[in-house]
């Protein structure tokens, strides 16, 4: 009888303890994916931002080929959709610290640095998409580096981290 309670109390136990250990886990990963999901939200508002950037400057660039004035009537959708991007721009680099990772800052940081080494020193306001280009195609890469960085199950990574051999 003794054996017969013992047998049901283990079961019990090592039920109640895989049940805890399966909802942690699941609970876990529902987090990584949101904070993903948030992660890829921010990143996918910074890249439509430095396109909308881009765009701005190659409106600015056909505008001066045919010596006409910038914003043309066409163009202001373009400049709208830029002075909302610079905002966004300016408020990840604020904020960004809690949705990207430090990375981008510094290479936002960059991109400012030499759109003003641009303005001042060359006086060529249409070179300023060469520093835009070099940020979306860096924050592009971060983002998918982001995305692999993001552990599947971290204690058990970090744990092999830490200790390799178990």
């Amino acid at each position: 009888m003794d054996a017969a309670i013992f047998a049901i109390a283990s079961g019990v136990i090592v039920g109640i303890a895989t049940g805890v250990l399966t909802a942690w886990l699941s609970l876990y990963q529902f987090r990584v994916q949101r904070i993903w999901e948030q992660r890829e939200a921010a990143y996918n508002e910074l890249l439509d931002a430095l396109i909308a950037r881009h765009n701005e400057y190659d409106a600015m660039f056909s505008a001066w080929a045919t010596k006409s004035e910038y914003p043309r009537p066409q163009d202001m959708a373009i400049r709208d959709a830029a002075e909302k991007a610079s905002e966004l721009l300016w408020r990840y680099s604020l904020i960004g610290p809690l949705l990207v990772s430090p990375e981008v800052l510094a290479v936002l940081e960059k991109m400012h640095e030499e759109m003003r080494d641009i303005y001042k020193h060359k006086g060529e306001q249409f070179v300023g998409s060469v520093p835009i280009n070099a940020a979306i195609k860096a924050i592009t890469l971060l983002a998918l580096a982001d995305r692999r960085s993001l552990p599947k199950i971290w204690p058990i990574r970090e744990k092999l981290r830490h200790n390799p051999r178990g």
